[in-house]
């Protein structure tokens, strides 16, 4: 299931990832540049050194308040993107063809499951039901080192394997006009995707990473966040390609993905 610095061409690991394996790159010098830089960003505009423990500094609304009004300017950063290209690059990509959306700075504190309004984020899910293509592949960077106690948990028994879910419900264009993924204001109209099923979990998959290190999976992959127990803040940062050359040719299997519209509007070339 998990492969580990695999030495394969740009089309047998797209394979790989749509059969739903996961690779991990150890050794990215770029999704590592990325991970500092981010660190940096973080420290500088927090004016805190010890970043995972600004949770402690001030209350739960503010901590929120602050991240949320952050986390546009780093995705907007021309920085940020430009090592999005270099990461693409490094793994084998070709920049003529690839395709990604802005990179989400996610912060996961050590309270977070509890707070009603953070549901969404913990919620057990494909990125397909959110309107993202079968062709899509998604990047996730930690920050800092991870455990199991504080990453996230794949479902690899499900990948093909239909679930119950509410994705016929989700429409793209419909969740733009609330804000989109940037909106940092909750508006209960907006439908998150989400698992409708108790799922068995004998299989649950939670991957350790040192920080900058890079994980693949498919959008397909049933995944998500579980409550982190470390007492510190998890902080990541993730982003979606899709391969143009795929579309319609190749990509994951649809088992019970239902969403209407499509991600690949807001997506940005590569090379621009």
């Amino acid at each position: 299931m998990l492969f580990v610095n695999p030495i394969l061409s740009n089309l047998e690991l797209k394979d790989l990832l749509f059969q739903g394996k996961i690779v991990k790159f150890t050794d990215c010098k770029h999704s590592k540049k990325l991970a500092l830089y981010t660190k940096k960003f973080l420290v500088n505009k927090l004016s805190e050194q010890n970043i995972k423990e600004f949770e402690y500094k001030v209350s739960r609304e503010k901590f929120h308040q602050i991240l949320s009004n952050l986390k546009p300017t780093f995705s907007n950063s021309k920085k940020t993107k430009e090592l999005v290209t270099k990461i693409l690059k490094e793994i084998g990509f070709n920049l003529n063809f690839n395709i990604f959306d802005l990179v989400r700075l996610r912060s996961i504190t050590s309270y977070a499951h509890t707070i009603p309004d953070a549901k969404p984020a913990f919620a057990v899910h494909r990125d397909t039901w959110y309107a993202n293509s079968q062709s899509q592949i998604n990047w996730w960077v930690p920050i800092f080192d991870v455990t199991e106690e504080d990453t996230f948990a794949f479902y690899p028994d499900y990948f093909s394997k239909p679930v119950k879910n509410n994705s016929n419900e989700f429409d793209y264009d419909l969740w733009n006009s609330f804000g989109g993924y940037q909106s940092v204001t909750s508006n209960e109209s907006k439908v998150f995707p989400e698992l409708q099923e108790k799922l068995d979990l004998s299989s649950t998959l939670k991957i350790p990473c040192r920080a900058g290190d890079l994980l693949l999976f498919s959008a397909s992959h049933l995944h998500g966040t579980t409550p982190n127990t470390t007492n510190k803040t998890r902080f990541s940062v993730d982003f979606r390609t899709v391969d143009l050359e795929d579309l319609g040719k190749s990509g994951a299997p649809n088992v019970d993905n239902f969403s209407k519209g499509s991600i690949i509007q807001d997506m940005i070339l590569a090379t621009d």
